[in-house]
């Protein structure tokens, strides 16, 4: 594992990946007809040989009733099979996009709320000695590594061996990232516990470990559970992770819970400021629960089965239903139906995996780097103190004096804005109110 990194500030806060992906969703719309740099988001690719081949189908047929002048079937099955296939699309698609757009309201809220855990952490944790500040630079690492590891976890791929270099250079050289699979996971975390004194981390058994990793193999029995010394690299990876491989995310979320709780333990941070950094990594859990939901819950299998099928049978039937009304018009007719009709589901199914690599996936990889950029800029500096702003308070109070604004900061007049008409009470006027309340108080009844 690489040694971490701790401050470096980019020469550029937008990287080049980002500009490029920027420059691509923002095209003029004519440029979506001639750029080769829009294709690569088009369905056309994917549903090419389907159409060719209904449009072959229906150039056959075609051209056989219309030189043996045999008339097809009424066309008015046609239109009423076009109005279920469009509603059936309809909710395909509609389905398909609320779980793109909730996959990318959740990765928001995780943006959300690693930007305020950071700048907590920065601002509120304690960095006096050397000690304190590596375990903060540690922490912030952390969070730059959890929406990487978040990506990962999402897309199948377990560990940091083969997955990402990024993610292995922001994670810490700490036993809970040196072994994957569960089993050695265990045993490497208990060993490194108790070697430091006053551990309290109880040792797992191996039998209770072993029994863990029978359990979860039960899901997919074609595979087999790896001994306890194989890496966990070398075997086919699940999303269910049956396959005994350790979830990152959550073992960063542990890392920084721990290190919120030794803080408060120490009574190095405000209660306030601790209670909110362990809701942040709470929300930060229920968020990844929530993709993970978006992940193992797929559309049925069973509505996208019948849709193909029937989309299937329909465009076999459609040249003997417009053959009577258009004749040779009837194949590019097919052409363009199928073409519309194809679109349109394969867009579906590929907006309904929003995790992937695909063009029309959401940009993880730009939501990854939006958070790297912003914690290593707030670790660029050490954090602001409001000491420090009692320099500038001349020149604010000039600053008010120029706009008309009575009052300095510290006084106990109270400023009042220009063209105010409101004015603050006077000592007779508040004596008045005092006497005023005692004596409705002591007669209730009397009408004032």
């Amino acid at each position: 594992m690489s040694s971490l990194r701790l401050l470096e500030v980019p020469p550029e806060y937008l990287s080049i990946n980002r500009r490029v992906r920027h420059v691509e969703r923002t095209l003029p719309h004519y440029d979506f007809f001639i750029s080769p740099k829009s294709w690569k988001y088009s369905v056309v690719s994917s549903i090419f040989i389907p159409v060719a081949l209904s449009t072959v189908w229906a150039t056959f047929w075609t051209t056989v009733l219309v030189v043996l002048k045999i008339r097809g079937i009424t066309s008015s099955f046609a239109t009423l099979v076009s109005v279920v296939i469009s509603l059936l699309l309809v909710f395909r698609t509609n389905g398909a996009y609320d779980r793109f757009y909730e996959g990318r309201r959740l990765w928001a809220q995780i943006t959300s709320t690693i930007r305020n855990t950071a700048r907590t952490i920065w601002s509120s944790c304690p960095d006096e000695d050397e000690e304190d500040m590596a375990q903060k630079l540690i922490a912030m690492n952390l969070l730059i590594a959890l929406p990487i590891s978040l990506k990962h976890h999402l897309r199948g791929q377990h560990g940091i061996q083969g997955a990402s270099f990024e993610l292995q250079e922001f994670l810490p050289p700490l036993p809970e990232f040196s072994q994957f699979n569960r089993h050695e996971f265990a045993q490497a975390v208990n060993a490194a516990a108790h070697t430091h004194k006053g551990a309290s981390t109880p040792p797992m058994s191996p039998n209770m470990s072993q029994r863990a990793i029978s359990h979860r193999s039960v899901s997919h029995p074609n595979h087999q559970p790896t001994a306890a010394g194989a890496s966990s690299n070398s075997k086919e990876h699940y999303h269910d992770y049956s396959c005994n491989c350790v979830k990152i995310p959550f073992e960063i979320c542990n890392l920084l819970n721990s290190y919120v709780g030794e803080r408060r333990k120490k009574e190095q941070i405000h209660f306030m400021a601790g209670s909110g950094l362990g809701a942040n990594i709470s929300n930060l859990v229920d968020t990844t629960t929530g993709l993970e939901r978006i992940l193992s819950t797929p559309i049925p299998l069973a509505y996208r089965l019948h849709l193909k099928h029937t989309l299937a049978l329909y465009f076999i039937i459609l040249p003997f239903q417009l053959v009577n009304d258009l004749s040779w018009l009837t194949i590019p007719c097919v052409f363009l139906v199928t073409f519309i009709f194809l679109g349109i589901e394969k867009i579906g199914e590929q907006i309904e995996e929003p995790f992937g690599t695909d063009a029309n996936d959401l940009p993880i990889e730009e939501y990854c780097e939006i958070i790297r950029e912003d914690i290593v800029l707030l670790m660029a500096r050490r954090a602001s103190s409001a000491a420090s702003w009692r320099a500038a308070t001349d020149g604010f109070s000039t600053l008010n004096a120029k706009n008309g604004i009575t009052g300095t900061p510290g006084s106990p007049k109270s400023p009042t804005l220009p063209g105010s008409s409101r004015s603050p009470p006077t000592q007779p006027a508040k004596r008045k109110t005092k006497v005023l309340l005692k004596s409705q108080a002591a007669n209730p009844t009397t009408d004032v």
